[in-house]
């Protein structure tokens, strides 16, 4: 078996990720060789979900738009290769087009969201292709309507910053996006972009019987990495009936019995395409967290793999198998908060692989003109805060008001508020005691400016978890660290929370002191919440209320 490699010119190459097998059948194999339909069990969630409206964007080597089982589906397809026209997404390799019936195809073979809308995101031809076009069509889709983004590819380049902001501009949209592991056989690391923050990676899978029972095993060829394990979905990847263009003739090719033109391949990007058709369903049953309820969608199994001698289990954690038994869809939205900002829990899911994650300063955008805050109930806050240049938002234009403020990100924004009559960042050339904050990083001096300055502490004495979201107490002890700096008196006692008692004893007084002050409240219900992650948009309000006591 050979990888099929097409993305080889240009300064950024890169592979596609299909390990091109392909096997001769008739027309009566068309049902029976879809194993994998039965194998994730997506029957029940099929039958409640209408994907009618729901987009997923295959970012690949086009798609055969004539092809039956595409009719009436395709929106928005898209060129951003030098081959042909811009609205010209023929596939010449036809890897696009066998991803995208596993995902929504209707004809001789079913997909697994059957009748979703497909958009064909073209950035790989046999002239090449690159990474600047791969974040093109990202961010394309992510404007476009698209909720799942499948990226059945893989690149020989490390990810541009131009790609990392893509795909937090993606996320920031609400996309999922999927890509597939790689083909390597590597048993201790992910191709990108599935090894990047943010992006569910897809391994693939066959299954076969192990001591009577059928169970599934890890394909050789699929690419593992162990400390990525929990955001790794097993999908089935071996033996895969699905489409294929009708303009490529082959002696491996055959009709189907409606016309269709189909061929049976394996690979992660197999596999990839399964978990964005279990993702169109649940966004199609309501799904308003796809990337937690797509995680809660798997049963956990122990490790195997097929040898000549059989199949025989791994020394490895065990696999998240793609499963729709586990159907769980998360359908109500987050009560927004009114006056005063409202801290949610993020899911767990979120939590492992956080929105963007700058290697530099964290945010570009300094004028109080981004493009998700209006309307917003902090809209009033972060405006103020940002034309004082007190926050700041990210480089694609968004102030991300949903997202989660990391530790290093609010003691930036701290800074910001003592600096609101100055300019620049604060420079430190003494290295800090913590093993997890070094010069390099860009945070290194905001951090070192809140240290010295007694407003912040490590969580440990040499760890600090710059990147770790911070809580509600952990924001109430740093802003009451910095009012003591500033000399703002404060009395403690101003009235207690529902869960007062939940509060950590280091943090009791810092919170009843700034309660008094009025810069942070309770929930709606009384409680205080101490434990729970802040949004920016509460942050941003926060030290608004900050501000008007300075």
């Amino acid at each position: 078996m050979q990888a099929f490699s097409r993305w080889q010119k240009g300064a950024m190459a890169a592979i596609l990720s299909v390990v091109m097998v392909f096997y001769c059948f008739t027309a009566l194999a068309a049902s029976s060789n879809q194993w994998a339909l039965e194998a994730v069990n997506a029957g029940a969630l099929r039958d409640s979900s209408n994907v009618s409206n729901v987009i997923v964007a295959i970012i690949d080597t086009g798609l055969d738009i004539s092809h039956p089982a595409f009719a009436g589906i395709v929106v928005s397809p898209h060129n951003f290769t030098s081959e042909g026209g811009q609205s010209d997404v023929t596939d010449n390799i036809g890897h696009g087009t066998q991803v995208a019936g596993i995902i929504a195809a209707g004809g001789s073979v079913v997909g697994i969201a059957s009748g979703a809308k497909i958009m064909p995101l073209k950035v790989v031809s046999s002239a090449g292709s690159s990474i600047a076009n791969l974040a093109k069509a990202i961010r394309f889709a992510a404007d476009n309507g698209a909720s799942v983004i499948n990226i059945s590819l893989t690149m020989r380049n490390d990810a541009t910053d131009e790609l990392k902001s893509a795909i937090s501009y993606a996320r920031g949209r609400g996309c999922l996006l999927v890509a597939a592991a790689g083909n390597d056989g590597s048993g201790s690391s992910l191709s990108q972009p599935a090894a990047l923050d943010g992006v569910i990676a897809v391994g693939a899978v066959g299954m076969g019987i192990k001591d009577g029972r059928e169970v599934f095993y890890e394909a050789t060829f699929s690419n593992y990495d162990a400390s990525k394990n929990d955001r790794i979905v097993y999908a089935p990847g071996v033996d895969i009936l699905t489409t294929y263009p009708k303009n490529l003739k082959s002696a491996r090719s055959q009709v189907g019995a409606n016309g269709d033109s189909l061929v049976v391949a394996e690979g992660t990007s197999m596999a990839a395409a399964h978990v964005s058709g279990v993702a169109a369903l649940l966004k199609g049953a309501g799904s308003m967290d796809l990337y937690k309820d797509l995680l809660a969608n798997t049963v956990k199994q122990d490790a195997y793999i097929k040898i000549s001698g059989g199949i025989v289990a791994m020394s490895r954690p065990q696999m998240n198998i793609l499963n729709c038994k586990a159907i769980s869809v998360q359908k109500s939205p987050v009560a927004a908060p009114t006056a005063v900002p409202v801290i949610t829990a993020l899911p767990t899911a979120v939590q492992i692989s956080p929105s963007p994650k700058p290697t530099e300063a964290p945010y570009l955008m300094t004028a109080p003109d981004f493009y998700d805050v209006n309307g917003h109930w902090a809209a009033a806050a972060i405006n103020s805060l940002a034309s004082k240049k007190i926050v700041n938002g990210f480089d694609y234009g968004a102030f991300e008001p949903e997202f989660g403020v990391t530790r290093a990100e609010f003691v930036k924004m701290i800074y910001g508020l003592y600096n609101r009559n100055g300019s620049g960042a604060p420079t430190y050339s003494a290295a800090l005691k913590f093993n997890d904050v070094t010069k390099a990083h860009w945070h290194h001096d905001y951090i070192a400016w809140g240290v010295t300055r007694g407003i912040v502490k490590g969580i440990y004495e040499d760890v600090f978890e710059p990147d770790t979201k911070i809580t509600r107490e952990q924001m109430a002890i740093i802003i009451y660290n910095f009012a003591n700096m500033s000399g703002i008196k404060m009395t403690a006692g101003g009235g207690g929370f529902s869960d007062s008692d939940a509060v950590s004893p280091w943090a009791a007084g810092a919170v009843s002191s700034i309660k008094s002050l009025g810069v942070i409240n309770g929930l709606p219900d009384g409680s205080f919440a101490p434990q729970l992650q802040a949004t920016r948009a509460e942050a941003a309000t926060i030290i608004s209320n900050f501000l008007g006591k300075l």
